[in-house]
């Protein structure tokens, strides 16, 4: 981040650094000015800058003048040089791009460093493979030029796209099968309703037929009606996914969160008319040649039955198909619902109650070297412990869960080294104080010394899952790790003088993974965590006055309690158990609907028969037990064909699951049972209403 600072109040902005082709790599043009040109990646330090749309318009309010302007970012004056349309977003949290000073590090090279992320556009010719290919040659040729530094190091080359979206992919294509799921049984019980319709249309489709209507112009007839259905229904839906998206970015991750209303664009209503031409098509056609097959002399008779019994075949297959489609979801959403539940009662290794949390940043150009960062931290630190109702405080470099923990390779000192194991753990910086803050338990040995932290003694701490992965059967307390060519050579030998408990730093769902501590007052930037007696959030005003108190053009941002960074570290798997159970909530009440349709349509059909039972001395729960059995049928048969196809969808989705079985035979056992019921009840109205069947009516009109 960088700090603006003006004559207005210092705020952090997420910034990103790049070459001066980057713009022109990804496609972006400027809405405003242009973008960075090679003498402003030669200068250092650099003085340009580019802005976001956002940014220009919040910040400075839209002003079209601002292309020449003068901004100060951390200290430092910079000429805003452009600015890019709305809606671009890359790095996704970036509000501001710097030039990259490759004049520099080609000055002063640093081959340790490796902060950098390549992007490239591939010729029109070259495949992903053979530009891999590629790569790996070079990464040889690094590796025996600097053995040091980069044996063992190669180059992955994946695709823009794959790497922003990859792993949500499989959450969406899940949510999206959900949706063509409940598509389908919508359509399926619209299929149902034209047939049904079709049914009491009898006698006015054999007119036409007898008028000298053919086959093909009643199906085009009855098409067209399916179709003026589907594009109402789609201009509905289309009205109703423009409110309903607000709701899904409340719901939505932060990386969803970037669509807004106006993503309802010509695209989208092109593929909404698209679908509901297809749907109508695809579930019109049948009931549309169903209904052509006319009997002209049995329709044009006055007060006969009505027979269109050959639809009923085909109107309790699509009902089973719905059966077999909802449960195939609610099983999809009884896992994913389980799963989020486990990972809620997952314990992260700390207490989150009762601590806030805020980021401080540290330019280089108010903050150079690490004295006046070190006299800032623990000035601050004094300050905020000694406030009514803080119980303790600390720093880190990375939030617990902030998905940005920074892998570590070292090698065990004393130990014979294996040439082909690496041995890796999440390195994390903090003051003192820092884990008690967190209440982290000390297992033992000690935690660090303020001087400690002063003079970032090669003291470190670790966790319990290091001590037993790397330390098996002996005490790691006095053994020291070497941190490798990648640290400065006096910082490379660490001794390790305390274990505490694990923390899940990268999220909940992770495996716990090996951890060290060092202590460190002195970073360019650090979250400072506070631990109250009472709300955290009241503290506020009074953490915020204190940090300007001790430099007025210091920004506070990300203040937030740390039960919300534990909140959203499962806003992913809450948003997709959300949308998966709504989904199968709208699943099972059209699988309802659908049930109560055929058994009611039968129950009209089979008056006369059920008229000729109860004249035969038939009892009303002889009848409803001959309803209720047909819908416990369809339920049946729907469950018979569903529960393989969720079997098949368990193992698509078992990547998304947190200690659940994809396979567990509870829970098709309950899905099922809950399906059963709902048939049942769908199909009691329809028994009751045959009960009530007057046999001497239905005698008088046959």
């Amino acid at each position: 981040e960088t700090t603006l600072e003006g004559s207005q109040e210092p705020e952090a902005v997420p910034m990103s650094e790049v070459s001066f082709n980057f713009f022109d790599t990804l496609g972006f043009k400027p809405l405003l000015g242009r973008t960075f040109v090679r003498q402003d990646e030669d200068a250092f330090p650099s003085r340009t800058a580019i802005l976001t749309y956002n940014l220009w318009k919040r910040r400075f309010g839209g002003d079209p003048r601002i292309v020449g302007k003068t901004i100060v970012t951390s200290g430092v004056p910079r000429t805003v040089v452009g600015v890019l349309p709305a809606g671009i977003h890359f790095p996704p949290k970036a509000q501001i791009w710097f030039p990259y000073s490759f004049g520099h590090e080609r000055a002063q090279p640093r081959r340790y460093f490796r902060a950098v992320q390549p992007i490239g556009r591939l010729k029109q010719d070259v495949a992903l493979q053979q530009a891999q290919a590629d790569a790996d040659v070079v990464s040889a040729r690094l590796a025996e030029k600097y053995p040091g530094i980069n044996r063992g190091r190669g180059i992955q080359l994946v695709k823009l796209r794959d790497a922003l979206t990859g792993d949500m992919r499989g959450g969406l294509l899940v949510l999206l099968a959900a949706a063509l799921f409940v598509l389908l049984i919508a359509c399926a019980n619209v299929a149902n309703l034209q047939m049904a319709r079709a049914s009491a249309r009898r006698k006015e489709i054999a007119i036409r037929a007898a008028l000298g209507a053919s086959r093909a112009q009643i199906i085009v007839q009855l098409l067209t009606e399916s179709l003026l259905l589907a594009l109402a229904g789609g201009a509905a839906g289309f009205l109703a996914a423009y409110w309903g998206l607000r709701a899904m970015v409340i719901l939505s991750p932060i990386d969803l969160a970037q669509v807004r209303p106006g993503a309802l664009d010509p695209v989208v209503l092109g593929f909404t008319f698209a679908v509901s031409l297809a749907t109508a098509l695809l579930f019109g056609v049948a009931p549309a040649f169903e209904a052509s097959k006319v009997n002209l002399s049995g329709a044009l008779k006055e007060g006969g039955r009505s027979s269109a019994s050959g639809n009923h075949r085909l109107r309790s297959l699509l009902v089973t198909g719905e059966i077999a489609l909802a449960l195939v979801l609610l099983a999809g959403a009884a896992l994913m619902i389980e799963s989020f539940a486990r990972l809620e009662n997952v314990s992260p290794g700390f207490r989150a109650d009762h601590v806030l949390t805020m980021l401080l940043t540290f330019p280089p150009r108010r903050y150079p070297g690490r004295t006046p960062t070190y006299q800032f931290c623990t000035q601050l630190l004094d300050r905020v412990r000694a406030l009514p109702g803080v119980q303790s405080a600390g720093i880190v470099y990375v939030l617990p869960l902030g998905g940005g923990a920074l892998n570590q390779f070292f090698q065990i000192v004393g130990r014979t080294r294996d040439p082909g194991k690496k041995l890796s753990a999440d390195l994390q910086w903090l003051s003192p104080g820092a884990l008690e803050t967190l209440q982290v338990p000390l297992l033992r040995g000690r935690l660090f010394t303020r001087r400690e932290a002063v003079d970032e003694a090669n003291a470190v701490v670790v966790s319990a899952e290091m001590a037993r992965r790397y330390f098996p059967g002996e005490n790691p307390i006095g053994r020291r790790i070497d941190l490798g060519e990648d640290i400065p050579p006096e910082h490379r030998i660490q001794e390790i003088v305390g274990v505490v408990g694990n923390v899940r730093a990268r999220s909940l769902d992770a495996a716990e993974y090996p951890a060290i501590y060092r202590p460190n007052l002195a970073l360019r930037w650090s979250n400072l965590l506070v631990r109250s007696t009472g709300d955290p959030l009241r503290l506020a005003p009074l953490i915020r006055m204190q940090i300007h108190d001790v430099d007025r053009n210091e920004p506070v941002t990300d203040l937030q309690t740390l039960d919300h960074v534990i909140d959203e570290s499962v806003v992913r798997p809450r948003f997709r158990t959300v949308l998966l159970g709504l989904f199968a909530a709208i699943a099972l009440a059209l699988a309802a609907v659908g049930i109560y349709g055929v058994v009611s349509y039968t129950v009209n059909q089979q008056r006369h028969d059920i008229g000729i039972r109860i004249a035969l001395g038939a009892q009303p729960r002889d009848i409803e037990r001959l309803i209720l059995r047909h819908g416990l049928l369809l339920a049946l048969a729907g469950a018979a064909v569903g529960i393989p196809a969720a079997l098949l969808l368990a193992r698509l989705i078992s990547s998304l699951l947190f200690q659940v079985s994809a396979f567990s035979p509870g829970v098709y056992l309950a899905i099922a049972a809950v399906l059963t019921a709902v048939a049942l009840l769908a199909s009691y109205v329809p028994a009751r209403r045959a009960t009530r069947v007057d046999p001497m009516a239905v005698l008088r009109d046959d």
